[in-house]
């Protein structure tokens, strides 16, 4: 299944919530406080046979995928041959969520 838009919502949602939170963090330069980066996985009808062992492979994927980004990141997995997906979605401040190819 491709992920979507609304796929890299939910963590955008999720990593945002964190920041929100404005925790100080002296060891996240430049923010100075918590943040954190979400690796997103999408199952569909045809990911269900696969089991839980590859869902969280690829979610685990996506996740270090953000993280090489940089911090305070999202990304969606995608495709087998992409690996993680070609969109990471960057922090906005106080924006919309800005996709980098």
């Amino acid at each position: 299944m491709k992920s979507s838009w609304a796929d890299s919502l939910a963590g955008q949602s999720i990593r945002r919530a964190v920041e929100g939170l404005e925790l100080p963090n002296a060891g996240n330069p430049p923010h100075g406080r918590l943040t954190i980066s979400v690796g997103v996985f999408t199952i569909g009808a045809r990911e269900l046979a696969l089991g839980d062992e590859v869902w969280f492979g690829r979610a685990d994927e996506a996740l270090y995928r953000a993280k090489a980004a940089g911090r305070n990141r999202t990304v969606v997995w995608d495709t087998p041959s992409a690996g993680a997906a070609d969109l990471i979605a960057q922090p906005a401040a106080g924006g919309p969520i800005a996709l980098a190819a």
